[in-house]
């Protein structure tokens, strides 16, 4: 395949160039990512796509037409996408979904560098409209926290097709097409543009590749800081993205404190005293918590260890009332914490196969409307799949705030799905 004539690649160079001067100057972390990217022309795509090995392919024909300041807007969003590894951490994660949480992180951190979106591009306002999430609270967010929200307010029957096809949002004249590719093929058969640090992008495995940007990122932020560059907000996020992962008792507990929260609902049972027409209030108190722990033969020692431990944790920081239920194939124990002290107390029970479904037949009996159910499991469950199960859990998911904490696989449900890590 022809993929592009001598004279333009030369042009396309060029311009290249001429933009990475531009972000020296306003944007040195953006510019010092840039340095380190292998660019390759790719004419099989609209105008701007990232693999699988972080390279960034770019139709130089599509390109070129664009204004120069939607060029330099263009390469700046990719360098992102590549130095943030937007397609490794997308791993196993809807890729529509994925993509839009990862351009609005992207595109605010260029706005924050002076860089304009253009118009149609995704941005925090677009999510905050989504999501209903104010656009100061996506400020501090980082990808996958958005694309948490992302998942609960776009069901998959809403998401439109893959690819360059338009999706949600297309009324509101967003081009959601992804530029996130990880299935790129040929590169070695495909003009380069610039060549980039080779042990960036010839990395073996996944985790090499972002070990290797994230000393890229590292490195591309002291030289910012040097040159007084970094906006507050911008550092924030990326020390995000250098720390290790956000732990996982963290974003439970955030969670819990998120959604302890005292309910006041209307009821038509209790008419308003003032107008017979309009219901009255019903109030509910603090809901209660039930967590659900697996202890089936497939949970080691040390995750049992680890979940009861923030079971205690939780004991002592919510106000709620926290029931455990400990369960393998069928309900082992039940215990009602009365003080943090008691999740010390809890003997384990069960260790035989891991059916959920009696677990939830409990939970479903014993707990109110609106209380919450925290599920700590591998989630290898046998019944998963079981039509009586799948019935439990969609009327769980209708009636309780449901946190799912996996150890071993990512849950396939929940309000709020945690992998832990360690």
């Amino acid at each position: 395949m022809i993929y592009m004539l001598s004279p333009e690649i030369i042009k396309t160079k060029k311009q290249f160039e001429k933009i990475r001067a531009v972000l020296v100057a306003q944007s040195p972390f953006v510019a010092s990512l840039m340095f380190r990217m292998r660019v390759i022309a790719d004419t099989s795509i609209p105008v701007a796509c990232v693999d699988k090995h972080n390279v960034l392919h770019l139709n130089p024909v599509t390109f070129l037409r664009l204004p120069e300041e939607e060029q330099v807007f263009v390469i700046s969003h990719e360098t992102l996408h590549v130095g943030f590894c937007h397609v490794q951490r997308g791993k196993g994660k809807i890729p529509q979904l994925w993509n839009i949480a990862a351009d609005a992180v992207v595109n605010y951190m260029l706005e924050m560098n002076r860089l304009r979106p253009p118009k149609g591009t995704v941005t925090l306002d677009f999510v905050s409209k989504i999501t209903g999430i104010s656009r100061e609270e996506l400020q501090k967010m980082k990808v996958e926290e958005i694309y948490n929200l992302l998942e609960q307010h776009l069901p998959k029957r809403r998401i439109g097709g893959k690819g360059g096809e338009k999706g949600m949002g297309q009324e509101e004249g967003e081009d959601l097409g992804s530029d996130l590719r990880p299935e790129s093929g040929e590169e070695d058969k495909k003009p380069v543009i610039q060549e980039g640090d080779q042990w960036s992008y010839e990395a073996k495995s996944e985790d090499e590749i972002i070990k290797k940007w994230k000393e890229n990122v590292a490195s591309a932020l002291l030289a910012a800081k040097r040159a007084g560059n970094v906006p507050g907000n911008m550092e924030e996020l990326i020390n995000a993205f250098l720390k290790s992962k956000v732990k996982w008792s963290v974003l439970l507990r955030r969670f819990l404190r998120e959604n302890i929260t005292k309910c006041v609902i209307q009821s038509w049972k209790r008419p308003s005293r003032k107008h017979n027409s309009f219901p009255g209030l019903k109030r509910i108190g603090v809901p209660d918590i039930y967590v659900l722990v697996d202890t089936s033969g497939s949970m080691s020692k040390e995750e049992l260890q680890q979940g009861f431990a923030e079971i205690q944790a939780i004991a002592r920081s919510v106000h709620s009332a926290v029931t455990v239920v400990q369960w393998d194939c069928k309900v082992q124990r039940v215990d009602k914490l009365r003080s943090a002290s008691d999740a010390r107390k809890i003997e384990v029970r069960g260790r035989g196969g891991t059916e959920i479904f009696e677990a939830l037949e409990w939970v479903l009996k014993n707990s109110k409307p609106r209380d919450i159910v925290i599920i700590f499991s591998d989630f290898v469950i046998y019944d998963l799949d079981y039509e009586l199960t799948r019935q439990d859990i969609q009327k769980l998911l209708q009636r309780n705030f449901v946190i799912s904490l996996g150890t071993y696989r990512e849950p396939p449900f929940g309000h709020r799905r945690i992998v832990i890590r360690g």
